[in-house]
């Protein structure tokens, strides 16, 4: 393997024991009023700071999922968004 390789596993396999929720329960608790009422915002009404990282948990998550089965190509690629 490459050491690219070797690292996008690695952060694959680091963000998995991080991580102890699918992408669908992350989305249905940020959907709760409990989710939106609570962290860090930086002005009244705005998103809290958790909510936005939980958001791109969930994108990294499907990301994740759909570059594993497309190949490591597509997971550097996709690294770019959120």
């Amino acid at each position: 393997m490459t050491k690219t390789t070797d690292s996008i596993e690695e952060v694959y396999r680091e963000f998995h024991e991080a991580v102890n929720m699918t992408a669908s329960q992350i989305e249905k608790w940020l959907e709760t009023e409990e989710s939106k009422s609570v962290g860090q915002k930086s002005s009244d009404g705005a998103e809290s700071v958790g909510h936005r990282s939980g958001r791109r948990i969930v994108f990294a998550q499907l990301a994740t999922s759909v570059a594993g089965s497309l190949g490591a190509g597509v997971a550097k690629s996709l690294a770019r968004f959120p």
